[in-house]
C-alpha cells in the first residue's frame, strides 16, 4: 500500500478567499477546520 496525499489546492484557496472577501464568517470557519486540514509542504 502506498501513501498517496490527499489535497485539493483549489478548495483551500477557496476557503482562504472566501474568508477574505468575507471575514465576518471566520469564527464560524474556525470551529469546523484546523491546521491539519490543510497541505504544508515546507519542513
Amino acid at each position: 500500500m502506498t501513501d498517496k496525499l490527499i489535497a485539493s489546492i483549489e478548495a483551500e484557496s477557496a476557503v482562504i478567499g472566501a474568508l477574505i472577501i468575507d471575514n465576518d464568517k471566520f469564527d464560524e470557519i474556525a470551529t469546523l477546520l484546523r491546521s491539519d486540514d490543510f497541505l504544508c509542504l515546507s519542513s
